[in-house]
């Protein structure tokens, strides 16, 4: 029996079908709508060969000089928990206390939250300030089209999971005996 591709693959290839079958049915292909079909079958055809077991062009990583302590992963979900931190504050919590939930939630101390803020102003300045500009705009759009805004519950849910995750990427550190360091 051949493996099951991942469940999150799937759920993302039933949404890119669903997409395609949207500019379907437009009346008149504008060009850009074709171009559009045009990278969705890209995509899809590139999920079929993951199932497959190869790794085609478009999913390949992107050789990269810069060497950090953080795969792209582990950098998205310390962003997700700063753009949590601020959805917080918007809700009326202070700084010290919305840090202190999502560090709750995600399972390490304040100090890591804030080390966290400080890497990223400094390695990935841009890709935080996009990703808490585009958070703050969705709540506003949200609210100015009457939709329900995440509660706080709903934050705190996110941030356990996303921290459940990031607890996945990181390896655990293996105890030596009787709590002696390793001479490795």
């Amino acid at each position: 029996m051949a493996p099951q591709p991942p469940k999150a693959r799937s759920r993302h290839r039933v949404f890119l079908e669903g997409m395609l079958g949207n500019i379907d049915e437009f009346r008149e292909p504008t060009a850009r709508a074709i171009d559009l079909e045009q990278l969705l079958l890209v995509v899809l055809a590139g999920l079929d060969d993951l199932d497959q077991g190869e790794i085609p062009t478009i999913f390949k990583p992107t050789p990269s000089k810069r060497r950090t302590k953080w795969p792209a992963q582990s950098r998205r979900l310390h962003i997700r928990a700063l753009v949590q931190v601020a959805a917080l504050r918007r809700r009326g919590l202070t700084l010290v206390h919305a840090r202190k939930v999502i560090a709750e939630d995600y399972r390490v101390a304040v100090d890591t939250i804030r080390s966290w803020q400080k890497r990223l102003k400094l390695e990935s300045k841009l890709e935080l300030a996009v990703a808490l500009q585009l958070d703050a705009q969705l709540e506003k759009s949200r609210q100015k089209l009457g939709w329900p805004t995440p509660s706080i519950e709903q934050i705190r849910k996110n941030a356990l999971r996303d921290g459940d995750m990031l607890r996945a990427l990181r390896p655990e550190k293996k105890k030596t005996e009787q709590g002696k360091k390793s001479p490795h």
